[in-house]
């Protein structure tokens, strides 16, 4: 097989070498690459992979092959000719998939990028090495013979890839990893390999007006595409992450949104079965986008509202979790809690009573998404939100945006668990609970009945 993937037939339909010419194919045009992608890497046969030379890393570094492909892609002029091609075929990129190499796999992808991806000097040469790499990564990401790991790998050396000048991301992988990001019959860690790559190619053009058009066209349907995919009664982390991601980069890419993925994200942020996160998300996609003026503006600000409280009482459920673990523990080893400093004489030393039971993290998680439906509602320069939609009756949503927008700011200022329930509190309208043997806010102190003497009382008192 090795010989023939130097001769003249490595180019026959299927082959890698084939397979990186429709890569430069689908480089130079985003928009047809995206309906294309799918049937060209799924079409390879299994024959078309090439067994490796080497079983192991260290063999290839310590090649005498890989110097002096390295030294030659150094040079001016070096180009890439037949018995490189067929060194990368044999050689260097079965080593991602290889048995051997699985303990090393981070290090192996690492180093695929670092001696033969990097430190090119011809443009032809470096734009061929791309290319055969991307064919290569994505017809693994594709291999449902192949693990799992291997397959997330692949996709992410596809995402690490970069252009000549390591400024930004390869340009020629966005459209690979968008398909891959919307074809619901790969593995979910596979799409969420690629949808994170995704993220890093919108940074890297953000200044770019006309590359950002063209990687609208390419990543805007398959982000849409899972936003549109069949959700069932629970909703695991996998898919939660990856619909929570996609909603994140969709209003970046679609403006405004398609009318058919607008009509789906009122009913996500009202979905109880979905993750607080995304439903989160859907609110401040469908307020980023003008198809959010076509939708019930009153009951998605009651929506919104209903979420804030929701995202508050997880928090509080947790922490009342944590307290009942706590002294459930106590309990079980025969502990009695005693304030800090005080102790009986001559008696064990007292528990010192631990921190509040929402951590600083989850406090200002909680802030961030109160902040986040604030300003969904209403941005702080008041110029976007769902607010804008109402007119003249926008009055409750901006009174409601003030408010969550001001709880997020305390909760941040002073992350403990006070700041939680004050914000809880404040949301549902109604007075903290008094604490145990304290009077309620404003409630007269209760008429005190005449001390009766304790007929057990010491005479020396």
């Amino acid at each position: 097989m090795s010989s023939q993937l130097g001769s003249r037939s490595s180019t026959r339909p299927g082959s890698p070498l084939r397979l990186a010419f429709d890569v430069r194919r689908i480089a130079a045009g985003w928009k047809a690459a995206f309906a294309g992608t799918i049937i060209v890497f799924t079409s390879m046969p299994a024959d078309a992979v090439a067994e490796p030379r080497y079983a192991g890393w260290s063999k290839v570094e310590g090649a005498k092959e890989t110097k002096e492909f390295k030294e030659k892609m150094r040079e001016e002029g070096g180009v890439l000719d037949e018995a490189d091609r067929q060194y990368l075929a044999d050689t260097v990129l079965p080593q991602l998939a290889i048995e051997e190499n699985r303990p090393e796999i981070l290090k192996v992808r690492r180093r695929l990028k670092e001696l033969f991806l990097a430190d090119i000097k011809d443009e032809k040469a470096f734009a061929s090495l791309s290319e055969i790499f991307a064919a290569e990564m994505t017809r693994l990401a594709r291999d449902d013979e192949a693990d799992d790991v291997v397959r997330v790998n692949a996709v992410i050396l596809l995402g690490e890839m970069k252009s000549k000048d390591s400024s930004r991301p390869w340009p020629g992988s966005l459209p690979l990893l968008s398909a891959v990001t919307g074809d619901a019959k790969l593995p979910l860690g596979v799409r969420i390999a690629a949808i994170s790559a995704l993220g890093k190619h919108l940074d890297g053009i953000k200044n770019d007006e006309a590359a950002r058009a063209a990687a609208s066209e390419a990543i805007g349907p398959p982000l849409s595409a899972i936003l549109l995919e069949p959700v069932g009664e629970q909703v695991d982390t996998g898919r939660s992450w990856l619909l929570t991601r996609a909603l994140t980069l969709l209003p970046a890419v679609l403006k405004p949104l398609p009318p058919e993925v607008a009509s789906v994200l009122p009913a996500m942020v009202a979905d109880q079965s979905l993750p607080l996160d995304a439903r989160i998300r859907a609110a401040t996609a469908l307020a980023a986008s003008s198809a959010g003026q076509a939708a019930d503006a009153v009951k998605l600000i009651d929506s919104i509202k209903s979420l804030a409280v929701e995202s508050l009482d997880t928090e509080a459920a947790l922490a009342e979790n944590r307290r009942f673990a706590r002294d459930y523990r106590r309990l079980i080893a025969g502990q009695q809690y005693q304030p800090q400093g005080e102790s009986f004489p001559g008696g064990p030393q007292p528990a010192v009573e631990p921190p509040l039971e929402i951590p600083e993290q989850s406090c200002r998680r909680a802030a961030w998404r109160l902040a986040t439906l604030a300003d969904a509602l209403l941005s702080a320069d008041g110029k976007s939100g769902l607010a804008m939609a109402l007119g003249d009756a926008a009055g409750p949503a901006k009174d409601l945006a003030e408010s969550l927008r001001q709880s997020a700011k305390e909760i941040d200022e002073e992350p403990n668990e006070d700041s939680v329930f004050n914000a809880l509190e404040k949301l549902e309208g109604t007075p903290a609970e008094p604490a145990a043997g304290q009077p309620a806010a404003g409630a007269k102190p209760a008429a005190q009945e005449p001390a009766k003497p304790n007929p057990n009382a010491s005479p020396f008192d």
